[in-house]
């Protein structure tokens, strides 16, 4: 079994940040977390799932998935796997379920920077 990349990505309330993990610091301060190098207070830290969609486009948590039956839900952890509309992505130890396949899905959004689908924004 090959073990997943471990990456995060940090919404700073004006766009994502997607820093190397060895050059990540972070500083816990009333029992808030900051990017060390960063002015902006960020609360909200993202992990990579270890999986990419049908375009190859890496997946993460908060990020929303579109199906080819054309359903649209968000990615977040929980039930201690990756989970996607209340169905598992991946097993606990970041193997993919039986039956996974990369085609069925493409990312078309994140939580925060909203969905785009056919080069139209929505939300």
């Amino acid at each position: 079994m090959e073990k997943r990349e471990i990456k995060f990505r940090v919404w700073d309330g004006d766009k994502m940040n997607y820093t190397p993990r060895a050059s990540m610091y972070l500083e816990f301060i009333n029992d808030e977390f900051y990017l060390a190098e960063s002015s902006q207070m960020s609360k909200v830290f993202m992990q990579f799932t270890g999986l990419k969609d049908r375009n190859g486009k890496e997946i993460w948590e908060g990020d929303y998935l579109r199906s080819r039956a054309g359903m649209v839900k968000e990615v977040v952890w929980g039930e201690g796997c990756w989970m996607w509309g209340g169905e598992p992505l991946n097993m606990s130890e970041g193997e993919m379920i039986p039956g996974y396949s990369e085609e069925w899905a493409e990312v078309v959004g994140n939580l925060y920077e909203g969905i785009i689908i056919n080069s139209e924004k929505i939300g």
